[in-house]
């Protein structure tokens, strides 16, 4: 029986190539006791899932189409500088 840390990372590995027979049985077994890691892979096939839907969302936008104006971009650079200076707004 495999640990819930390497049905993580076989859960993960399965969303870039197809699990050896081996990694699939080891998966399926631990999945058909382990109710937190179903959760966990319903989970991440709903993120990977909604990445890919954002992605093709993206695609239909123009070039600079999305880009920021000077002044949201400095708002951000400034929030971004007070954040990583640890002070406060």
């Amino acid at each position: 029986m495999i640990s819930c840390r390497k049905a993580s990372e076989l859960m993960s590995l399965s969303m870039d190539r197809t699990l050896a027979l081996r990694e699939r049985l080891a998966l399926g077994l631990h999945l058909c006791t382990c109710s937190m890691c179903r959760a966990y892979r319903r989970q991440v096939v709903i993120l990977r899932d909604m990445a890919r839907a954002l992605a093709a969302r993206m695609r239909q936008f123009a070039p600079g189409e999305m880009d920021l104006s000077p002044t949201a971009a400095a708002r951000m650079r400034r929030a971004l500088e007070r954040e990583n200076s640890g002070n406060d707004p």
